[in-house]
């Protein structure tokens, strides 16, 4: 975890030590969760901070991500919690950004704390035409797995984006599928903050056996841009990398 926090850290001393004209960008976000899993009901309680800026007011840019996640199961005495922290470079211009990322996440759950810890290295890329987000991640996890995602957006309103993705890990005797629907809704350019809610439907197997897991969420996002960006698809496309900068299967949670 400390490694996590100096990476952050770092990223924002580096955005806040920029020039003056170079472009940088911040995302603040809280939600909740409510996950289920073989009649297992989990409240998850989140947050989030990301931080990128450009390199010497270049198309280069660097960016750091962190999530905390508190986890308790309904109607029984079993909490907690999960880090993720991460670093990603990117390019961007006006019609893609494309890069590599490195994830690391440990997760503390059940009555005797057992730990889970991984690690992701990737790339990814996202492509910018009118109204429309075409994107695609892959990388390693742990040198034992892969995974492997697509991602669709459209933005019915310049602050309206409705998005549906799908992600794919598989690592030794053991498989999970996500699909995610969300919507997202920005309510002010003077008060950049969005409200978000969507649905995750999971199927895993692994070790014999499969099962399905559902999530519902919702949170609300706050926006910081230094470049001008207006309306939802502005700030997001010129801001922090979202999903192509993360990994994170909903299996880990159970």
């Amino acid at each position: 975890m400390k490694f996590k926090i100096a990476l952050f850290a770092s990223a924002c001393a580096f955005a806040l030590a920029a020039p003056a004209s170079a472009q940088f960008a911040g995302q603040v976000g809280a939600g909740y969760s409510h996950i289920n899993a073989d009649h297992i009901n989990i409240n998850d309680l989140n947050a989030s901070l990301a931080a990128e800026s450009a390199l010497f007011d270049t198309d280069f840019h660097l960016q750091a991500n962190m999530t905390y996640s508190n986890l308790a199961v309904h109607d029984a005495p079993v909490t907690g919690n999960e880090w993720s922290g991460g670093g990603t470079a990117f390019w961007a211009t006006d019609m893609f950004r494309a890069g590599v990322t490195a994830n690391d996440d440990t997760i503390h759950f059940g009555p005797r704390e057992s730990s889970e810890h991984e690690t992701s290295f990737g790339g990814f890329g996202e492509w910018f035409c009118g109204a429309f987000t075409a994107g695609l991640k892959a990388g390693d996890i742990s040198g034992s797995g892969a995974y492997v995602g697509g991602e669709g957006a459209f933005y019915a309103m310049p602050n309206l984006a409705l998005t549906g993705t799908i992600d794919y890990s598989g690592a030794s005797h053991t498989h999970e599928t996500d699909f995610t629907p969300q919507v997202e809704y920005l309510f002010s350019d003077e008060i950049p903050v969005s409200l978000y809610a969507g649905y995750t439907y999971a199927s895993a197997s692994g070790f014999g056996s499969s099962g399905n897991g559902n999530a519902f969420f919702v949170g609300l996002h706050l926006y910081v841009n230094s470049n001008g960006a207006t309306g939802l698809i502005g700030r997001q496309r010129t801001g922090t990398v979202g999903w192509g900068s993360t990994f994170g299967p909903l299996g880990a949670n159970l």
